[in-house]
């Protein structure tokens, strides 16, 4: 008893092709098994993604989550993301980042402050940017805090002692009208 050999098959031994369909396998099932493999690789893929995201969150330290995450510094003392914080290089009294020198606004206050050294704008300005050298920074920041105290930079003292001065300079235009008055009436009689 021989075994009869389909002419269709392959033979024995014999390896079949990538694209084939395995003997005996219907082709339907062929296809489900190919698909099913599709949706193995796609999660796979979607896996690793998902890691990878979160790799990165935990190296830049999540800044919306955990508040109390710390940065991690690399050995010159920057942050690992590259970032850094300009503030630290802040003069005492400086608010704001210095303007670049080709800033006209910089350009201005700078020949103001040359011009009048006196002026309330231009100290102000100078030393909430931080335009000028340490040493002429410190003697400035002086003369800024002597205004600062008096009330020169805060616009509701500015109000206040106008509203006072209005009142005052009524008081006294009151008095004044009381002795035109009286006086005209001490004459008359």
């Amino acid at each position: 008893m021989t075994a009869a050999v389909e002419p269709s098959s392959p033979p024995e031994g014999s390896k079949r092709s990538a694209d084939g369909l395995a003997e005996g396998t219907p082709p339907a099932k062929a296809v489900k098994v190919e698909s099913e493999e599709k949706a193995l690789s796609a999660e796979i893929k979607e896996k690793k993604e998902k890691k990878e995201k979160k790799e990165k969150k935990e190296k830049t330290g999540e800044k919306s989550g955990d508040k109390s995450a710390k940065k991690i510094k690399s050995e010159k003392g920057l942050p690992a993301d590259g970032v850094y914080d300009h503030r630290r290089l802040f003069k005492e009294g400086q608010k704001f980042i210095t303007p670049p020198v080709a800033d006209p606004t910089r350009g201005f206050y700078e020949s103001l402050l040359k011009e009048k050294p006196d002026s309330k704008l231009a100290i102000r300005f100078a030393i909430e940017y931080g335009l000028l050298a340490v040493d002429q920074h410190q003697k400035l920041l002086k003369k800024y805090n002597s205004l600062k105290e008096k009330g020169l930079f805060n616009p509701q003292a500015a109000v206040k002692a106008a509203l006072e001065k209005q009142a005052s300079k009524r008081n006294l235009g009151e008095k004044k009208a009381k002795k035109d008055k009286s006086g005209k009436e001490k004459r008359a009689a």
